[in-house]
């Protein structure tokens, strides 16, 4: 009992003390530690099960293969295999028989997991739904489907797991009429009461961008619950139906489901989008009233996003300010706020206090920084942060990077030293460098310099050298 409800530390305490342990015992316990993700202890339970002189039976190998499927121990696993096969236990256990394929699946090794499958002289339901998804895991959709054809002709009645299966190599085939038809099929019946495999089945259309086969699906079910909506809200948001999460932020509340942090942040990703300021501010008040935010960094930064998008800075540091455990992303996320809105001083500033309170820049912050000189004209501290960069903090400059450095060389007149960078690129520019340094070619009336740079590195780009004349 404590096992299973995750108090390892009694149910350790409970077995140490025991006079006799028998394999249930044994089994219980390598099962609770395989459930907190300790397969390591798992397995050692079972090697000294094994030495205190007590024969494994179906339940506990197949407690011992979970352990070697959750840590990846494929050579350990396939001990396990080849020591038990003699003993039938695998062939005709049907449990065992699953978790091995499964022990396989999760090592990445499929052929193994074909072969043991094959090994087994009857086959069930769940073993099938074991290879099944060990396929559509793997996006092996086809092997999916053949699996489901030869599980069908062999007699052996699809289940719920089946179908999610099936539903799931339908999307990663793309073959959504399929999917459509297993709807049509079970609409009738039992299948609306069956809220996993609904809300399975809104996931494949919502990816697949049959949004209003989605909405229509949840809007049908009689207990659609948060899960519902924030699938089909991610769908929304994945395909930029912005007013749609909108809308379906309006039908929970009317449907009374408490919404969760998945739904919050879905919700401010998508007023951001739309700069819709009003609803973001009313989420707001909401996750305030929670108290979701301050110790949600992930709420927190979906907020200050939404702010900054919508042109409201000052609302971002307020939410900034507010945060217990600060991340990159939050400091990223207000840096380039006030580097948008032009207020370069702020940036600089932020760019300090980030560093001092022991946050290390990346890719992302360099780039709103670099921008913050180019716009401030500050060429000789913008030359001095890209060479950083690698020097004192092990990121390799990118060719957005590079482009705020060269661009600002360009509009300052220094059109040699632009020429200089771009030439010793340790990649190709792209077409935004050189419209930038041809432009000011053209504008300085410096046609030479542009007919080198536009000819002798990109002499294809011929509307990027008429910038010149």
């Amino acid at each position: 009992m404590f096992a299973k409800c995750g108090w390892l530390n009694a149910a350790q305490e409970i077995f140490n003390k025991l006079f006799a342990r028998d394999a249930a015992c044994w089994t219980a316990l390598i099962e609770g530690y395989n459930d907190i993700g300790y397969g390591e202890e798992g397995l050692r339970y079972f090697e000294q099960m094994q030495l205190e002189g007590i024969i494994p039976d179906g339940v506990s190998m197949a407690c011992a293969l979970k352990s070697c499927g959750s840590i990846q121990a494929a050579q350990q696993g396939k001990a396990l295999h080849a020591k038990w096969v003699a003993t039938g236990v695998l062939e005709s256990d049907f449990i065992a028989g699953s978790v091995l394929v499964c022990m396989y699946a999760d090592c990445g090794l499929l052929r193994e997991a074909q072969i043991a499958f094959n090994s087994f002289q009857v086959r069930d339901n769940v073993s099938w739904n074991s290879l099944i998804a060990s396929y559509t895991r793997y996006e092996l959709e086809k092997e999916a489907y053949y699996c489901i054809e030869e599980m069908e002709t062999e007699g052996v009645k699809a289940d719920m797991i089946t179908e999610i299966c099936r539903l799931r190599a339908c999307f990663d085939s793309n073959k959504v009429d399929e999917s459509k038809g297993i709807y049509d099929d079970k609409s009738i019946g039992s299948f609306k009461n069956d809220l996993f495999l609904c809300n399975t089945l809104v996931d494949v259309y919502a990816k697949s961008g049959c949004l209003l086969q989605a909405l229509e699906l949840v809007n049908s079910l009689p207990n659609r619950d948060i899960i519902s909506w924030n699938t089909l809200i991610s769908g929304f948001n994945r395909h930029e139906c912005n007013e749609y999460v909108i809308h379906c932020l309006q039908q929970i509340d009317s449907d009374g489901i408490l919404p969760d942090n998945v739904t919050f942040v879905s919700g401010l990703k998508a007023c951001g989008k739309i700069c819709a300021t009003k609803k973001g501010t009313e989420l707001h008040a909401e996750i305030a009233r929670r108290g979701l935010f301050e110790s949600d960094v992930l709420m927190s930064n979906a907020l200050m996003d939404m702010y900054v998008k919508c042109g409201s800075i000052l609302k971002a540091e307020e939410v900034f300010d507010c945060i217990t455990s600060r991340d990159l992303i939050s400091w990223n996320t207000l840096i380039s706020g006030f580097m948008l809105s032009g207020d370069n001083g702020r940036v600089f500033s932020l760019f300090d206090r980030m560093r001092r309170e022991g946050q290390q820049p990346d890719s992302a912050t360099f780039a709103s920084i670099l921008r913050c000189c180019s716009q401030a004209v500050q060429m000789e501290r913008c030359e001095l942060l890209l060479e950083s960069m690698g020097k004192y903090f092990g990121i390799s400059p990118s060719l957005k990077h590079y482009t705020c450095v060269i661009g600002l060389l360009a509009r300052c007149g220094c059109l040699h030293q632009a020429a200089f960078r771009i030439i010793n690129l340790p990649f190709d520019p792209d077409t935004i460098v050189l419209l930038t340094v041809l432009d000011a070619c053209r504008k300085l009336g410096i046609k030479q310099l542009g007919q080198i740079n536009g000819y002798t590195k990109h002499p294809g780009k011929s509307s990027v050298a008429a910038l010149l004349f």
